[in-house]
């Protein structure tokens, strides 16, 4: 794969559902061309399903591509994603007008999966709403930043977010 720009930076991960990690790296080009390297991922031996995370971002951390992948197992497919436990998650949030600026972290060993953002106004759903990103995931210690807004005209008086998760809905 070719990339034409000046300067980039590429961390990679990749987990399996057991907790450990298979491989992480980042790889780091300079000049006006870089030609991405192969990644070699050692695959579970017990086949379970596994997961891959690419990000590509600029010297000045703009993030240009940021990608999750699950990876079926052999013989259960991603059935075993349903034992995976919730991941623990630190956020943060600061509130600015009409929008909500937040950070999320995954403070755990394993991944959380498709976390879904809901804005909350006390313990009514906020709607319309607009998300810079929802129903990502993060690979254990990653961290993602995210603005939640609303139109100007719709009064929100306590504006709060709920984060669910896969293994939430397991229950």
């Amino acid at each position: 794969i070719v990339i034409f720009i000046p300067w980039c930076r590429a961390p990679f991960a990749a987990c399996g559902i057991d907790r450990n990690r298979l491989c992480q790296g980042i790889s780091i080009g300079k000049g006006h061309l870089m030609v991405t390297a192969v990644i070699e991922v050692e695959k579970p031996e017990d086949g379970e399903p596994y997961f891959i995370s690419l990000r590509l971002s600029g010297q000045d951390g703009a993030v240009y591509s940021d990608n999750f992948y699950m990876i079926p197992g052999v013989e259960d497919g991603l059935q075993p994603l349903r034992t995976l436990p919730e991941a623990k998650l630190k956020t943060e949030t600061e509130l600015d007008r009409n929008a909500l600026y937040m950070s999320v972290c995954n403070a755990d060993e394993v991944p959380a999966l498709m976390l879904r953002i809901t804005l909350k106004d006390g313990e009514s759903e906020v709607l319309p709403a607009f998300y810079s990103d929802n129903y990502f995931s993060l690979m254990p210690g990653e961290e993602k930043f995210l603005m939640v807004s609303w139109p100007k005209d719709r009064d929100v008086k306590k504006p709060s977010v709920s984060i669910r998760q896969l293994a939430s809905y397991n229950d």
